[in-house]
């Protein structure tokens, strides 16, 4: 009888439970209808981010321009070479990014996006059109040269929306929906504790218990000059948000910043 590899187990094992431990700020679907399934398989380790989600998510935690937050991504990725980009598509689990993919609308599917005709036709595919290189290419130009992904060109509309990395590896290179669990175990107690727990942790998931102490400082200013302005500058949110908030209204806000209703008990 073969003998199980106890260390290649435990590997698994702790990448696992890593996964686990990951949260998305705006939560993650398996299969989304409009981009695909969002997973390598069927273990929590496969999950992905698509990194359009990441660079809005970049954005607003850094308080970045588009182009800015683009390009720290492309940085760290291209200093991670070992890191593997993801297509993900409808119906069927993610694939690696092929060094043969071209990002190049001439040849990407047979499609040419309208152009004016003093545009002209696009250029024919070179090298830095394929692959990694075109990833990190196209995400500079199309992404990094809009107010956000999906909001530019062609290009960033369709071309780069599949692209995506795991779970863990985003929590490992920029923070991507993790501490949510160590801040929410916390026990939070006045508003000076929110202040410091939120702005160490931007983009974090709304407790129950945050949202209690928050609606408690919002009774204790009523009557005061810009109150909730006030309390927005601490916390780095908009007044609209905090009445978002204390209102159980869905989240129609900033894009970076978390989906709240993951309830904990209030202590």
């Amino acid at each position: 009888m073969k003998k199980a590899n106890n260390k290649t187990n435990g590997n698994v094992t702790a990448i696992a439970q890593q996964a686990s431990t990951v949260d998305p700020p705006d939560g993650w679907v398996l299969n989304d209808p409009q981009h695909g399934f969002m997973a390598t398989d069927s273990t929590p380790a496969g999950r992905l981010v698509r990194l359009a989600d990441v660079v809005r998510w970049l954005m607003d935690v850094r308080h970045l321009p588009c182009g800015a937050a683009v390009d720290a991504l492309c940085v760290d990725l291209e200093a991670s070479p070992a890191t593997i980009l993801y297509m993900v598509e409808l119906g069927k689990f993610a694939a690696p990014l092929s060094d043969a993919h071209c990002f190049n609308a001439v040849t990407n599917l047979g499609y040419k996006p309208s152009r004016s005709f003093w545009e002209g036709e696009p250029d024919a595919p070179v090298a830095s059109d394929f692959g990694r290189a075109g990833a990190f290419t196209y995400m500079r130009s199309a992404w990094g040269e809009s107010a956000g992904p999906g909001l530019g060109n062609w290009y960033g509309q369709n071309l780069l929306e599949p692209l995506a990395i795991y779970l863990t590896k985003a929590a490992a290179l920029w923070g991507y929906g993790v501490a949510e669990q160590s801040t929410a175990q916390q026990e939070l107690r006045t508003f000076a504790d929110l202040v410091t727990a939120r702005n160490r942790v931007p983009g974090q998931v709304w407790t129950a218990n945050m949202i209690a102490i928050l609606r408690q400082e919002d009774l204790g200013r009523q009557g005061q000059l810009g109150a909730r302005k006030k309390i927005g500058v601490d916390l780095n949110i908009s007044a609209s948000r905090i009445g978002d908030l204390l209102t159980n209204r869905p989240k129609l806000g900033r894009p970076g910043e978390a989906s709240d209703w993951k309830v904990q008990s209030i202590k």
